[in-house]
């Protein structure tokens, strides 16, 4: 949680929504928990690396609109990925 939490995305300019992406697909991909999905772990804790505006995002999406760890990326997308951001 802590590795999470150290690498937050607050909502910024300048902040690269994708790379925090793949940066918390990375941090939690170094741990298994047994009997639970990987998605079931990201979504919970996905909030956790969210601060400032980014977290009120999250705060305010309809209740159950989220079941997937792919929902939750693409609306991520969908609300920081400007299309005036260049590729890397």
């Amino acid at each position: 949680i802590n590795l999470v939490q150290n690498k937050m995305f607050h909502g910024l300019p300048c902040e690269d929504p994708i790379d925090h992406l793949d940066e918390f697909d990375r941090l939690c991909n170094l741990s298994r928990v047994n009997g639970v999905s990987e998605d079931a772990i990201k979504l919970r804790l996905f909030p956790l690396s969210l601060g400032e505006k980014a977290h009120q995002w999250e705060k305010n999406l309809p209740h159950n609109s989220i079941t997937t760890w792919n929902d939750c990326k693409k609306a991520f997308l969908a609300k920081f990925f400007s299309t005036g951001m260049t590729a890397k």
